[in-house]
């Protein structure tokens, strides 16, 4: 194999042949853009707001009780041929044992706490404390399913989790317009997927792991847990902080925005998934040659993403949301988020680095101080510029732990980074949101804003058939 061919053939690998995580990850987003114009206009801000915090509650509690175990099962599974196996599928029954204790105490402790966050409705903070059991089942059993390589099993249980779980919030909405009757569908959608997710593994049948192996699955996961926390807290963090300053109704409009914003992002950190086995499956002497070409694809990917999203943004909102969210603020904080995709493109080809080399201690300290900067730039900037400084904030703490991620993958590799590339679609990237902001608020604004859009999607899916076919082709006449 030359290196012209390993190098210039990542991206047919990873835009053109994919990865069911991906896949995955397309559904889930998916399954919470449909919901979003039937929920909001079933919940007003400071409801939808609620639910946000009590679903920002779930992932918290999730991560904390399962102690890091779901991020050691793969690890397990390819320690030893049968008994790697069946430790993997015991060490499920474990997570859903630590996740009972962890939502337990998450309970106890909130019947302090949940009346002081959310006056009006706390139940709606317990039941999300609640969703966090069936939540560290899945992810474990899901984390089992993808070694396993069975993409229908992976691909129905993310359809019942996200789907399944945003049509049952509906149909409780329809019964009683309030958070926890949304929150009691999604609870319910999430405990028949985690209870398929168990039943697909085997886990249903087999007990808990022994002690030795759970310990050291959690020795092995507990590290991770920080890092995993810091990386919510980073995405979700600054929802309390809003609320605490500004209220729920703030909190409900920012959530929205984000859901848009974040795409970008949501998208980049879904071809991760595949562009890693591409990364750590290279030749030695190709490996960071191999991934340099793909950072700077995956930017140039991220700065016309990043258009699309701040471009789209106005007209988009102004159909999916109802006037008390204040469409047109929300596209203003929504074109400011987009930004994030430039930075997080820069964030997690240098992580590949400190992953491969083992040397992930740094991750240790990165991620926390960026969510800590973003938790006080948002209480900063919040009160002089409103939300618009909130998703400033983001931007910023999402690069400063790219800059940070970058100082230390160059101490453990030497990778031949694009440079030039990725500045000039960084540069893009900032350009298409700064006309998005600049262009009028009107109708002939409107119709701009979608024709440059689609020319940046135009130019999008040109990079995409660009670096497919012609490996295709290629691989056609050596046959």
């Amino acid at each position: 194999m030359s290196a012209t061919s390993s190098g210039t053939g990542q991206g047919k690998h990873l835009l053109g042949k994919g990865s069911i995580y991906t896949l995955g990850s397309v559904l889930q987003l998916s399954g919470s853009a449909l919901a979003i114009p039937i929920v909001t206009r079933l919940l007003d801000p400071a409801e939808y707001g609620t639910v946000a915090l009590a679903l920002t509650i779930q992932l918290f509690v999730t991560t904390l009780a399962a102690l890091g175990v779901p991020a050691a099962l793969t690890r397990t599974y390819f320690e030893t041929e049968e008994d790697g196996k069946s430790v993997a599928r015991e060490l499920i029954v474990s997570t859903a044992a630590l996740g009972l204790c962890g939502t337990a105490l998450g309970l106890l402790t909130a019947l302090v706490w949940a009346p002081l966050l959310v006056p009006d409705e706390p139940a709606a903070v317990m039941l999300g404390i609640a969703i966090a059991l069936p939540g560290a089942v899945i992810t474990a059993s899901l984390a089992l399913i993808r070694v396993q390589e069975r993409p229908v099993q992976f691909i129905c249980i993310t359809l019942i989790a996200n789907f399944g779980a945003q049509i049952l919030g509906i149909v409780g909405l329809l019964v009683d317009r309030s958070p926890v009757a949304y929150l009691l569908g999604y609870g319910t959608a999430m405990a028949i997927a985690a209870l398929g997710a168990a039943t697909l593994t085997g886990a249903v049948k087999a007990r808990p792991a022994p002690r030795p192996a759970l310990r050291g699955a959690i020795a092995y996961g507990l590290p991770t847990v920080p890092h995993t926390l810091s990386v919510f807290v980073l995405a979700l963090g600054d929802r309390v902080v809003i609320q605490i300053v500004s209220g729920l109704s703030a909190v409900g409009q920012y959530q929205l925005a984000y859901a848009v914003g974040g795409l970008g992002m949501n998208f980049l950190s879904s071809l991760q998934n595949a562009w890693v086995p591409i990364t750590f499956g290279a030749e030695e002497h190709l490996r960071w040659k191999s991934l340099a070409e793909t950072a700077a694809l995956v930017t140039r990917l991220a700065a016309l993403t990043c258009g699309v999203i701040a471009l789209l943004a106005r007209p988009l909102l102004s159909i999916v949301a109802p006037s008390d969210y204040d469409p047109d603020f929300l596209a203003e904080i929504t074109a400011v988020l987009a930004l994030s995709t430039l930075p997080w493109a820069t964030y997690l080809p240098r992580s590949q680095v400190l992953f491969w080399t083992k040397h992930t201690k740094p991750l240790a300290w990165i991620t926390p101080v960026a969510a800590v900067l973003n938790l006080a730039l948002v209480a900063a900037l919040l009160p002089p510029f409103g939300l618009v400084g909130a998703g400033a904030a983001t931007v910023l703490a999402i690069g400063f732990q790219a800059a940070a991620m970058d100082v230390a993958a160059s101490r453990f590799a030497d990778v031949p980074w694009r440079w030039p590339s990725e500045i000039a679609h960084y540069a893009l990237g900032m350009a298409f949101v700064a006309l998005a902001l600049a262009l009028p608020g009107s109708f002939a604004g409107d119709v701009i804003r979608v024709i440059l859009a689609c020319l940046a999607g135009l130019a999008l899916l040109a990079v995409v058939f660009r670096e497919v076919r012609p490996r295709r082709a290629a691989a056609m006449g050596s046959a």
